[in-house]
């Protein structure tokens, strides 16, 4: 039989779809026949299910997380403007309630290039590279 709500297909004599939960007891009188209450449980929902609050998926990396990441890493590198841009995509993820690996190194290596970046600009102008 298949279920009148998800259209899910379900064994013969089921009480209650094994896929939305959704009741086949379409009789309004119990039947003579049967004395005895049978008794059978809904199916258990996914359990792993997650309320999506944001634009993306909170459990897997999304684009955004690669973007993030190869921003740090350049700018660890390579250039100060880029681990700052990598530095704020982290965090807008961060707040977003993005908790993966990508983010988490993103953020690290956003900090660790922007520090770095700070030092080697501070210590050029000081020294005087720059006016050269």
């Amino acid at each position: 039989m298949y279920c009148h709500n998800c259209g899910e297909p379900n064994p013969d004599g089921s009480k209650f779809c094994s896929n939305c939960g959704t009741s086949f007891d379409f009789s309004q009188e119990p039947k003579e026949e049967s004395k005895r209450i049978e008794y059978q449980l809904p199916p258990a929902q996914n359990v792993n299910y997650q309320k999506n609050t944001s634009s993306y998926n909170k459990t897997e990396s999304s684009g955004f997380d690669s973007v993030a990441l190869g921003l740090s890493i350049f700018g660890l590198f390579c250039c100060l403007p880029s681990s700052i841009a990598g530095l704020i995509m982290a965090i807008i993820a961060k707040v977003n309630g993005n908790n993966s690996t990508k983010v988490t190194v993103a953020l690290i290596l956003g900090i660790l290039g922007t520090v770095i970046g700070l030092i080697f600009t501070i210590h050029s102008y000081s020294t005087g590279i720059y006016n050269q």
